[in-house]
């Protein structure tokens, strides 16, 4: 299986219903382009200016209805930078059957043999209220283990990547924290194991009660499938030196098919240190010089990711770092959203894949 990443944003400034028409007819023409039809979709995420208003409008609309929701889905609010109010992100498979069973927000897939299991929760307001922060991170994570325990798999085996989305997040981020330690160290997932590449960032639903949102994708493995986790000591440290639990990368391969999950990656050393403090422009090359010795650790490189996602604290950062990534990977889809990172001195965070069909 090889995915093709693309990312659509309206080309309208007109209102937001115009908007989605535009996208739709956007998602209509590429899969046209690839020779697709709404069979290969196999996930998607949009990105929202402002969920509490939009998501309504967004759901009842024909892109979701008609092509969306007939493959795994996620919804975010994370304004995009560049003023679409709404941004997708679409993942594609051409020339294969893909077996769909679920719901787009909680869906097994089967592509050429290997199951993945996309799961979006959004925690109800009636759920969110009953609450911590901490305790809304556990039951997300509990939501997951159980739809896992129904197939006959655990987290610790089966869940590659995870997203959590914090909201107000220099706030919030240090319960979540505690809420994932504590499924960690209940489900086995410690130093001594492994944990699970993730992003940490801020990200709202739309019910202001909900703290957390969260993003799984675990993989049904088989005997001869291999998993590493990505380091690189030399550059940064390892995540729990600093008190959080998550794999800066993870890579599996399943005999000509290789496939790298990126954690949201920052400007840190090896030391677990913020490094560049106050400077958009140096930390973003920090971050992606990680981010490629991670890649280097499996035999992969930068040049070969499928997309990029970075999230930037700050606004007016904005055009040193669109026009910085333009220049370097001119080809490479990309999306910048307004999301502060778990730390505030840094400024900007990236995460993304790499799919590949030889090494």
């Amino acid at each position: 299986m090889e995915e093709k990443i693309i990312i659509l944003s309206p080309t309208s400034r007109d209102s937001f219903l115009e908007r989605l028409d535009d996208l739709h007819h956007q998602v209509v023409e590429t899969l046209i382009k690839y020779k697709s039809s709404i069979n290969n979709l196999l996930w998607s995420r949009v990105y929202l200016s402002d969920s509490a208003n939009q998501w309504d409008i967004f759901q009842k609309h024909p892109l979701y209805q008609e092509i969306l929701s007939k493959g795994a889905f996620s919804h975010i609010e994370q304004p995009p930078m560049d003023n679409s109010k709404v941004t997708l992100v679409l993942s594609i498979v051409p020339m294969y059957n893909l077996q769909k069973e679920g719901t787009p927000d909680k869906m097994s897939i089967t592509c050429n043999g290997t199951t993945y299991l996309y799961h979006s929760i959004r925690l109800t307001e009636a759920e969110a209220e009953n609450f911590t922060a901490m305790g809304q991170t556990m039951l997300c994570f509990e939501k997951h283990i159980e739809w896992l325990s129904e197939k006959g798999l655990t987290l610790i085996d089966n869940c590659m990547r995870t997203w959590l989305y914090v909201r107000d997040i220099d706030s919030n981020y240090a319960e979540v924290m505690k809420g994932r330690n504590a499924i960690f160290e209940k489900y086995g997932l410690t130093t001594n194991t492994h944990f699970i590449a993730s992003t940490g960032i801020e990200g709202y639903g739309s019910h202001p009660k909900s703290v957390i949102c969260m993003d799984f994708i675990s993989i049904q493995t088989t005997e001869d499938m291999k998993i590493k986790y990505l380091q690189a000591p030399e550059y940064l440290n390892p995540t729990y030196q600093y008190g959080v639990a998550f794999e800066r990368g993870t890579a599996f391969h399943l005999d000509h098919h290789h496939r790298f999950f990126l954690s949201g990656t920052a400007s840190i050393n090896k030391e677990g240190k913020c490094i560049y403090i106050g400077d958009v422009k140096r930390q973003t090359e920090r971050l992606l010089l990680n981010m490629d010795q991670l890649l280097k650790n499996d035999g992969a490189s930068i040049e070969q990711m499928k997309y990029f996602v970075i999230y930037l604290r700050d606004i007016s950062d904005y055009p040193v770092v669109h026009k910085y990534m333009n220049e370097r990977f001119p080809d490479i889809p990309k999306l910048i959203t307004h999301a502060p990172v778990c730390r505030p001195k840094w400024l900007v965070e990236a995460e993304g894949e790499v799919d590949l069909l030889e090494k």
